[in-house]
């Protein structure tokens, strides 16, 4: 009898053998369906696993085109999850595919918990810290891709075995988030002002300010949708406005099926149980050459740390909470921190800790919008 997966099943490496019934059995979560997304989604499909769940909240653009396999000319304008679905249907019709046309941060926990596996084919570094801490939280593999031209990168994240992203961060994205000092409109004026952005009024800027968009980088993943509501702000404007902040990066096919391949077939490893190779894959498509590495996780990680690994914060008893965000802010990088503590959430920012009734060894939870779940720290008044 013919079989659609005959071929693969025939693979044996290092005395693992192919297991397509473990593979019709497991789920994957893909964040972005884009170039890369794409590909990965169809790659995973065509092989045979059971579900897949891809989750975007863009619409089909002509230029998307040149490298995104699954849409069409007639798809242009429709939500890209929704296109994908039907192309991934018709290429394997028993796959199930659920889709969610909206950021990941809205998507129920409950979803990511379903996968075996998560796929980040996302654009900014938001979003993957977003997973990343949800992948710690939940303790779900986690497969990070990335290009730029000819160049890209995949990495496989197995929390508390292999450095999640916050072991080793983009050093220029962490001094950008780490600083609550950016607390007034006019700090936001005077980073707007050196991109000549024309159409900004300080009336709108202050509305920007006061629905959270506090810095440059909010602006920069901000949705047109949200945008728009503002009074003056159009759709040109917030286009002029992310454009100049956050140039769309150069992208080329070859490259983004190339990385895309690398990281299904990470996927599949991690799902099989074939052997790891490399924590990170680093790809040069002008020399034709790839590099590794093997980083060790960092065993004080804030995030992917235990209890009993991260370092306490250190905090003077006289200090108020608003100090003790800053010093948050500026460790671990997290613009925006909350603070709850027993019973109070969230703690007004001119209490001294002492009058809080705050003492060593005590736990505070951090909530932040952009880490998935409140982490737990521990305190050490001096």
């Amino acid at each position: 009898m013919e079989d659609r997966y005959h071929r693969q099943k025939l693979v044996n490496v290092m005395g693992v053998a192919w297991d397509q019934d473990r593979l019709l059995n497991s789920t994957a979560l893909i964040a972005g369906v884009g170039a890369l997304g794409c590909e990965s989604a169809k790659n995973l499909a065509l092989m045979g696993l059971k579900k897949l769940i891809i989750i975007d909240n863009d619409v089909v653009e002509l230029s998307n085109l040149s490298r995104q396999m699954l849409f069409r000319d007639h798809d242009i304008g429709s939500p890209k999850v929704i296109a994908a679905e039907r192309e991934l249907k018709e290429m394997n019709p028993s796959i199930e595919v659920e889709t969610h046309y909206e950021s990941i941060e809205n998507v129920p926990i409950e979803k990511f918990q379903e996968a075996d596996i998560f796929l980040s084919s996302l654009d900014n570094f938001e979003g993957r810290r977003y997973l990343n801490s949800l992948a710690v939280s939940i303790n779900k593999p986690f497969i990070d891709a990335g290009t730029h031209g000819f160049f890209g990168h995949v990495r496989v994240i197995i929390p508390h075995v292999t450095p999640c992203y916050e072991c080793y961060p983009p050093k220029e994205k962490q001094r950008i988030w780490c600083s609550l000092r950016r607390r007034e409109p006019s700090d936001l004026i005077n980073e707007l002002e050196q991109y000549k952005i024309k159409g900004l009024t300080t009336q709108i800027i202050e509305e920007l300010f006061s629905r959270g968009y506090k810095t440059e980088l909010d602006l920069k993943y901000a949705k047109l949708k949200d945008l728009i509501s503002i009074s003056g702000v159009t759709a040109g404007l917030v286009e002029s406005i992310q454009e100049k902040i956050a140039p769309k990066l150069p992208a080329i096919l070859t490259t983004n099926a190339i990385i895309a391949g690398i990281q299904s077939q990470e996927t599949l490893k991690v799902l099989l149980g074939f052997p790891r190779t490399a924590e990170m894959y680093r790809y040069n498509g002008i020399t034709g050459g790839f590099d590794y590495l093997n980083r060790e996780r960092k065993e004080n990680c804030w995030l992917c740390g235990t209890e009993d690994e991260f370092p306490q914060i250190n905090v003077d008893s006289n200090a108020t909470v608003f100090d003790l965000k800053v010093q948050i802010s500026q460790r671990y990088a997290i613009p925006d921190p909350e603070i709850a503590y027993k019973e109070y959430f969230p703690l007004g920012e001119e209490l001294r800790l002492k009058d809080v009734g705050m003492k060593s060894s005590e736990n505070i939870y951090i909530i932040s919008k952009h880490i998935a779940t409140p982490k737990k720290l521990k305190l050490n008044i001096v």
